[in-house]
């Protein structure tokens, strides 16, 4: 109120002192005071409301709620990559990359720890190498399989939540997110989040599996400012887009896992399509070759072994199957010489020697071995029941 005053005071006194007239000297009426000190105040009220107000400055008022806005604010998720692709290079330059390869230098707490490489390839491939002065973690994932080779040298295959989500960013990640559909993902706006480099969309792309990943794209620059994955537990931010050929590409990525701290990844180099092999995203093989030769040596020395157990341990067993009709005659009989090997909790082994004797038409030229229950013992009577129609 005292700038308001002051302001007053002047305003009555800025054409300086009032010249007397020669006339009747009258009074200046008091509305005309009124009408200028209401201007004046009128003028503080729109200065302070423009200095104070969010709204005419389009800028969030702290404290004021963070996240998503209104459903149907949200600009659809095609909408929000169209305008990233565009913003990158457009979808033909885009379209234009089948394989891609990016090398870059590891620091923590700017501190140089290692090297790290990065391959894709279209339609879902891509493999991380990052080398350290202890080892060397290398990860890779296809629409096949998902896998990771530790400090130790073990190989680790990826299952369930993990795997899945592995796969659905390597699709993403290999395409560009051009054409995804294609590799049957749904993507959805779900909010708008306050970040601190600002607002950003957060489009989630999922698979009908339950793999889910967060892309966080900024309302303002259209680009991918980071990317979110709760089945690994780690948050990707990307900045400091440079062009790298023609299409911009992040050089400046932060990886925090919430475990070993923040690696920063510093773009060195970006190649395009210089033919990347798909076996280079394959699970290494074991390290000792397979010898044919000796494994198929030692096959047949475990089946000489056999054999010799086979002899020991089997012995000769005749079955004797006699069809009897009403009258107690014997109207069939056949006899059966078997060679049978048992096996433990399991149906022997067995092995038709002869059937009625070498000397009937019938007799087997050649033995042959089959599975089937039968009682230890030398001989066997089996009574087979006549038909109700033929009973007397």
């Amino acid at each position: 109120m005292k700038w308001l005053c002051d302001n007053l005071e002047a305003l009555s006194c800025k054409d300086g002192p009032v010249a007397p007239r020669p006339a009747v000297d009258r009074p200046r009426p008091a509305a005309v005071y009124l009408r200028r000190a209401l201007s004046l105040v009128f003028l503080v009220m729109l200065v302070v409301g423009n200095t104070q107000s969010p709204i005419a400055k389009g800028v969030a008022k702290p404290g004021a709620q963070k996240g998503s806005v209104a459903p149907g604010t949200l600009p659809s998720a095609e909408k929000v990559v169209a305008s990233y692709l565009k913003t990158i290079g457009g979808k033909k330059r885009v379209a234009a990359i089948r394989d891609a390869s990016y090398e870059w230098q590891i620091q923590l707490k700017d501190q140089l720890m290692g090297l790290a490489k990065t391959q894709t390839k279209i339609p879902s491939s891509v493999r991380m190498e990052m080398s350290f002065g202890n080892g060397q973690l290398i990860s890779a994932a296809t629409s096949r399989s998902a896998w990771t080779l530790g400090l130790d040298g073990k190989l680790h295959t990826l299952t369930d939540a993990e795997a899945a989500a592995a796969r659905l960013q390597a699709a993403l990640d290999a395409s560009h997110l051009l054409d995804v559909k294609k590799s049957s993902v749904l993507a959805r706006v779900v909010s708008l989040k306050d970040l601190e480099t600002g607002p950003a969309y957060v489009v989630e792309f999922s698979l009908r599996s339950g793999a889910r990943l967060r892309y966080l794209f900024s309302p303002n620059t259209k680009l991918l400012v980071r990317i979110e994955d709760d089945a690994r537990k780690t948050t990707t931010r990307f900045e400091d887009y440079r062009a790298e050929g023609n299409i911009l590409e992040p050089h400046r990525l932060s990886l925090n896992n919430g475990g070993t701290g923040e690696l920063t990844f510093l773009l060195q180099r970006a190649s395009y399509n210089v033919g990347i092999a798909d076996a280079v995203f394959d699970p290494p093989r074991a390290a000792e070759a397979l010898d044919v030769a000796a494994l198929l040596r030692e096959v047949s020395l475990n089946q000489n072994q056999l054999e010799k157990r086979f002899t020991e341990y089997s012995f000769v067993q005749k079955e004797t199957d006699r069809e009897i009709s009403g009258k107690g005659e014997v109207k069939k009989e056949t006899v059966k010489v078997l060679e049978v090997f048992p096996l433990a909790n399991r149906d022997p082994i067995m092995k038709l020697i002869s059937e009625n004797g070498p000397r009937n038409e019938r007799a087997v030229s050649s033995p042959r071995l089959f599975r089937r229950w039968a009682l230890p013992t030398g001989s066997t009577l089996r009574r087979r029941a006549m038909p109700a129609s033929k009973r007397r």
